[in-house]
């Protein structure tokens, strides 16, 4: 297994949790558009709608052509993304809970808003860690942006990059794209 992501201090947390669970994989730090790997692979996965995170639709172009050219002939590639039809709807600038983990002695919150869409949505992050009595500890702010991408679009970019699509999937149950009512 080979993982890559641009974030030297991500990958770290990953090294780490591979070596605390006895795992292994190779970790390479780079840009998924100017991907470059020393072998090619039978699957690729651009995983949690990542794609979105690639603004612009050069540096798209640009992603999915790197992960064609690091796939063998005949290898397959699932990328996951937003259903902007369905997820427009929580753009609107409300504060929402994403998920609480427990962690440690207290619980980790995580939250954000998202303002924009028409493509590009900006989103603050945040991620708050309070004790088992409730007192905050500490809490940090990632400001993010992803972009709107519709199927018909990422289908045409996916086809120029020399991918064949072979199904548009609205959910990790393998239900077939609706383009009004698919989360993803």
């Amino acid at each position: 297994m080979t993982c890559v992501d641009n974030s030297a201090e991500m990958l770290s947390v990953l090294s780490r949790k591979l070596t605390e669970r006895n795992l292994s994989a190779d970790v390479l730090c780079q840009d998924v558009c100017e991907l470059s790997v020393p072998c090619l692979f039978d699957l690729a996965i651009l995983p949690f709608q990542s794609f979105m995170e690639i603004v612009g639709e050069k540096r798209q172009r640009d992603a999915l052509a790197a992960v064609f050219a690091a796939l063998n002939p005949n290898g397959r590639f699932i990328c996951t993304m937003h259903n902007p039809a369905v997820r427009r709807s929580s753009v609107d600038g409300t504060l929402r809970v994403v998920g609480d983990v427990p962690l440690g002695e207290g619980t980790l919150v995580v939250s954000g808003f998202e303002r924009g869409g028409d493509p590009i949505v900006r989103r603050l992050q945040f991620f708050e860690y309070y004790s088992a009595g409730g007192a905050l500890i500490w809490k940090r702010i990632l400001p993010m942006q992803f972009q709107f991408i519709e199927a018909e679009s990422f289908q045409r970019m996916a086809e120029g990059a020399g991918f064949t699509v072979d199904d548009l999937l609205g959910d990790y149950r393998g239900t077939p794209f609706d383009a009004d009512l698919s989360p993803v």
